[in-house]
């Protein structure tokens, strides 16, 4: 799954946390531009605003989209009472209803639709795979390593990493939607599977290969 960085005005973005007869609200950061960083954003606010309160985000795959939808969940030790109330900007972007809750003790609030600029292919439940992350910025000239495997040195040679995910048409249609409307400089976070942590990767063109009836091969050319 993939959090791209949009045009989108993300620190328009604000929502209204009431506990028990308590009100703050939070304001999107000013460098923020992509749903992973204002969850993280939220979640740092909430913390120092609410210290009764914890958070716990998640993301899964919307089936009828391909992006990602946000489960947010809140909890407290006593039975208080929660209620977020999003403002336009922050239910476009990040897929809420108006107003959540209010509900009482532990609560998951689950956005009906979609976050923006996200994505996440059905063949791989949401996820992507890489390798080879960072690519080796090897010496140039007569004397340098690009290309070339050092004796006792396995894996020096300067190879890019890859990025590939397999999908559905909807998949497709989707993953061009959202990368149409995206900044030139096409940057985003991806979660991988194998260390369960989000990286930060520059995104530059994508190729869609038919890898069957209705599935498609996607690869990246992305740098880290």
């Amino acid at each position: 799954m993939i959090c791209f960085a949009t045009r989108d005005v993300w620190t328009a973005a604000s929502i209204d946390v009431k506990v028990v007869t308590t009100t703050h609200t939070w304001v999107c950061g000013a460098a923020v531009n992509n749903a992973h960083d204002a969850v993280n954003d939220f979640a740092s606010w909430l913390g120092s605003a609410f210290s009764a309160v914890t958070f716990t985000p998640a993301y899964s795959r919307d089936t009828a989209t391909s992006g990602l939808v946000l489960a947010w969940t809140f909890a407290t030790s006593s039975s208080v009472v929660t209620e977020l109330t999003p403002n336009t900007v922050a239910t476009t972007l990040l897929g809420f209803v108006a107003i959540i809750g209010p509900s009482t003790r532990s609560v998951t609030f689950i956005a009906p639709a979609p976050a923006a600029g996200t994505w996440a292919p059905a063949q791989t439940g949401g996820l992507v795979s890489q390798s080879l992350d960072y690519s080796l910025l090897a010496g140039r000239g007569d004397c340098g390593g690009a290309g070339a495997i050092r004796r006792g040195v396995p894996g020096l040679g300067d190879i890019k990493p890859a990025f590939n995910a397999m999908g559905t048409p909807q998949d497709a249609a989707r993953l061009a939607a959202v990368t149409a409307q995206l900044p030139t400089l096409r940057t985003g976070w991806t979660y991988r599977r194998l260390d369960s942590t989000w990286h930060f990767l520059n995104f530059g063109a994508v190729s869609r290969v038919a890898a069957g009836r209705s599935l498609y091969h996607f690869e990246f050319d992305v740098g880290a």
